[in-house]
């Protein structure tokens, strides 16, 4: 019986091709939901990544709805959860937020937020009040995934700053790996994040991190490290060649007026 439902798992991505979205779209869900490891949950996740269908969103909240208080933070971390619509979702994970009981619950519940805003920017402003309790953590995971998800936030204040450069001088691999994780995503967002916040991404501390993470004995880190100063690399040509351009139309103009 394992082997036949194994078989009708593993062909899941072909039958999206074949079938309605909407039955790959509940294998999937399940999938995901039960745990299952290696190739399915691999054909699954990218299933959701690539839009090859959805989740069974009826099934999910049908689910969650029928589930005890003390298993909901759990069910609501899991992936297919994050794939809801933006209104169900901030439904769920609200309530599943408040079901919470320890620290490593909250920890499930902030990274799979991460998942969902990485999909749905613009929901961000939403979920500022409990980013600034993870981030006010001390629980070292907690707190760095707070980082993370404050630089999803439109315009950081100047608190969220120096939390971002205090994680920059930690000597823990963590909290450092998420400071650089920060400094990348404002990088990224430069046109949203404000002055402040950019003005830390592309400054000496940020760029002596960087230098200093390329020499940790943590293999994460040292990837953080690189990818920061891709980023910083590319940021800084795009302005580059944005600030050219503008010099050019400066320079033009009073021509035009003259011609």
């Amino acid at each position: 019986m394992l082997d036949a439902s194994s078989a009708l798992l593993a062909s899941m991505a072909g039958r999206a091709r074949r079938q309605p979205r909407v039955l790959a779209g509940r294998i999937a869900t399940v999938v995901l939901l039960a745990g299952v490891e290696g190739e399915l949950r691999k054909a699954a996740v990218n299933g959701l990544v690539h839009g090859q269908f959805g989740v069974d969103q009826d099934f999910i909240l049908s689910l969650y709805r029928s589930s005890s208080r003390a298993i909901r933070p759990s069910l609501a971390a899991a992936v297919p959860v994050s794939y809801l619509r933006p209104t169900e979702y901030r439904r769920v994970w609200n309530d599943a937020l408040r079901a919470a009981r320890s620290d490593k619950q909250r920890l499930e519940l902030a990274r799979t937020l991460d998942g969902f805003l990485a999909r749905n920017p613009g929901e961000a402003s939403d979920y500022a009040a409990p980013v600034h309790r993870f981030l006010a953590s001390k629980h070292v995971e907690l707190h760095g995934v707070g980082l993370l998800l404050m630089a999803s936030l439109p315009w950081p204040n100047p608190s969220d700053i120096q939390q971002a450069a205090s994680a920059l001088a930690s000597e823990n691999a963590f909290t450092l790996l998420c400071g650089l994780g920060t400094v990348q995503r404002w990088l990224v967002r430069a046109e949203a994040v404000g002055p402040g916040a950019l003005a830390l991404a592309r400054s000496d501390t940020a760029i002596a991190a960087a230098r200093r993470a390329q020499r940790h004995n943590d293999a994460a880190v040292r990837v953080a490290a690189g990818n920061y100063f891709r980023i910083l690399r590319r940021r800084g040509a795009a302005r580059k060649r944005r600030d050219g351009v503008v010099a050019g139309r400066t320079s033009e103009a009073p021509s035009r007026r003259r011609g």
